[in-house]
């Protein structure tokens, strides 16, 4: 009863006109899981900008619209969580292992076009051994690459995490491990909703110094500026 139908299928796609057809239905399909995907991400970073901003606002940071630019968001997030009873370099580290696994992700994306070409040439080329040479070395430094881009994004994540620990001690009051362990979750493929909307709620709270002795001198902190 079933296969009548599957073959029925597997011999449309078969003609011209079936193949062309799957062709468009899958190339829909894919640009709607990116469009749905990229949408994701931009409300994600859109929400998480409206609260740096508004945290730098409430802490005295005099250039708060910063939470808007790439890369400077991530340095003024490591700012935030700075505290002048315990010295840190949180933002300069944050900022550095940023850039260094954003690089290497590149880095790797243009290996794998490059291993591909290499892999077209080891197939038509005369020089067999000098081709394979290549394939072995270009090889080689994907997966060098990769384990770097790995243990950056890794330090990131938990120096990331640390920062945000101390956030939400600042902003959260007696809650701040329920706002903590809410930006924990991951939702979709590791990104996680509910931290944007851990820091968003955050961000409508006073910060409560009680926690950090002294006051932050923010307009000192980020004088470089």
């Amino acid at each position: 009863m079933i296969t009548y139908p599957v073959n029925a299928v597997l011999e449309y796609l078969e003609t011209d006109g079936g193949l062309i057809a799957f062709l468009a239905v899958y190339i829909v399909f894919v640009l709607a899981v990116m469009a749905v995907a990229m949408i994701g991400v931009l409300a994600i970073y859109i929400m998480n900008a409206i609260a740096t901003m508004r945290m730098a606002k409430k802490i005295g940071f005099e250039k708060p619209w910063l939470a808007w630019i790439p890369f400077a968001t991530t340095y003024l997030f490591g700012k935030i969580s700075e505290t002048p009873d315990k010295p840190r370099k949180t933002a300069k580290l944050l900022l550095l292992l940023h850039i260094a696994f954003s690089v290497l992700a590149g880095v790797y994306a243009f290996g794998v076009g490059f291993m591909s070409f290499a892999a077209a040439q080891l197939e038509t080329s005369y020089n067999y051994e000098a081709a394979e040479i290549t394939m072995i070395v270009a090889m080689c430094v994907m997966l060098v690459t990769f384990v770097v881009y790995m243990a950056s994004a890794i330090a990131f994540s938990v120096i990331y995490y640390m920062a945000f620990y101390r956030i939400a001690k600042l902003f959260g009051g007696a809650q701040y491990m329920v706002y903590f362990l809410l930006g924990l979750i991951p939702i979709f493929f590791g990104i996680s909703i509910s931290f944007p909307i851990a820091m968003l709620v955050l961000s409508g709270r006073e910060p409560d110094y009680s926690v950090v002795q002294p006051k932050p001198d923010i307009q000192n902190e980020f004088s470089e500026f």
